[in-house]
């Protein structure tokens, strides 16, 4: 392992000292030509470029694409390992997709009959490069998940999927020309991958380096056209660990990543990094990277399969039905710990709520809470909410609420 840690450290700092030099010598002008025609086509997309890079700061507003509900039409579909499966949108009627900001996610609505409305909905990061001809998001396969096996088991190229704009304050940094480093587990490799494309493609002579951690290669999601990448540009690495390799399996390192791994390979605390994975992972190292002396305002990081709602507790009892009112539509609901969150509950009512992230960043689903308490599995990331409010697509009602929706 020391001898591939050497390798792998020696190529990465030969990499950042020929873009030093590139800098120097005019690969900057190239960058700037490059960002000009990128702006020149977010401008014509109607999707402001300002508006999407300031997508990391909550204070400030965020603009999407398109407003509602869009059709895309299935143009091409892939498995790209043995439970994540690359699903590609285009317009139906050839009109060119907006921008987006690597990093972001798009929002994929379940439709059970023709011409209705979706009846869940989920978020999955962007997967390629921003480009005027697709949108493509790769989607792992969870077991009775409500829109993950929806997807794999039946759309099918030529179908059509409700989908809302590309959304999220999880993004790459564009404005910067430092090293860029993805440190991904499983499925979090999404949109590691949409940022590596982008820089190698938009940022030439931007370095970029990609942990992915897998249990093995099966398990390995875009590994090869990753590998492809990495082939055809001097600038970007990318490092497989696998912590239980079968036979024949291709990876660099075998275990899981560690901090040792990562400062090995990059050298120096420097660069802005990226982190996707289950919480412990991401909790894990960035704390790691902030005390082996990357600024914490370098480190950046998205949450997926994080905590299983708990069961409300009353004191004696457990899992007791809570009364929810939805006030301005009429409706009331028995919420179980089974219906997961507030917005689920009241999609499943019909009561129609905006929501874009459904996670807790983006702060549109936020309400008006008339009555009662809402709690939350982990502190949302959209602040601030105040006490007479809540953020439905992750709260659950502790006691009997009025919600004003």
């Amino acid at each position: 392992m020391d001898n591939m840690l050497m390798v792998i450290g020696i190529i990465t700092i030969l990499a950042v000292i020929a873009q030093l030099i590139g800098l120097a010598t005019g690969t900057a002008t190239a960058q700037q030509r490059l960002r000009a025609q990128w702006r020149e086509w977010c401008s014509r997309s109607n999707s402001q470029l300002t508006n999407q890079v300031v997508a990391a700061d909550r204070s400030r507003p965020f603009s999407p694409a398109w407003s509602g509900w869009r059709s895309l039409r299935v143009i091409h579909t892939e498995m790209v390992s043995a439970d994540c499966k690359t699903f590609v949108f285009a317009d139906p009627d050839g009109s060119p997709m907006p921008s987006f900001v690597p990093g972001q996610f798009l929002m994929v609505g379940r439709v059970d009959e023709p011409g209705a409305a979706p009846v869940a909905a989920r978020c999955y990061s962007l997967s390629d490069a921003p480009s005027p001809s697709h949108l493509q998001i790769t989607v792992k396969r969870i077991d009775n998940g409500q829109v993950s096996a929806w997807l794999h088991d039946t759309v099918s190229v030529g179908d059509t999927v409700q989908t809302r704009a590309p959304g999220g304050r999880f993004v790459l940094d564009i404005e910067r020309t430092d090293l860029v480093v993805g440190i991904a587990a499983g499925v979090g490799i999404t949109p590691m991958a949409s940022m590596a494309k982008y820089v190698t493609k938009m940022q030439p002579g931007r370095s970029v380096i990609v942990f992915l951690s897998a249990r093995d290669a099966a398990h390995c999601p875009m590994v090869d056209e990753l590998r492809e990448l990495e082939r055809n540009n001097a600038f970007f690495t990318l490092v497989v660990l696998q912590s239980r390799p079968a036979p024949g399996d291709r990876f660099d390192l075998k275990g899981r990543l560690t901090i040792d791994i990562i400062s090995r390979v990059v050298g120096q605390p420097i660069g802005s990094y990226y982190l996707c994975g289950p919480p412990e992972f991401m909790t894990h190292l960035s704390d790691a990277l902030i005390q082996w002396g990357v600024p914490e305002d370098s480190v950046s990081f998205e949450s997926f399969g994080g905590p299983k709602p708990q069961d409300t507790v009353v004191e004696g009892e457990a899992s007791k039905p809570i009364p929810v009112e939805f006030r301005r539509s009429g409706k009331k609901l028995a919420f179980n710990a089974a219906d997961g969150n507030l917005l689920d509950a009241a999609e499943k009512a019909g009561v129609q709520m905006d929501a874009d992230c459904r996670a807790g960043a983006c702060g549109t689903c936020l309400k008006k809470l008339i009555k009662g308490k809402v709690q939350y599995d982990q502190a949302p990331s959209f602040s601030p909410i105040a006490d007479d409010e809540c953020l439905p697509c992750v709260g659950r009602p502790s006691e009997e609420t009025v919600v004003d929706a």
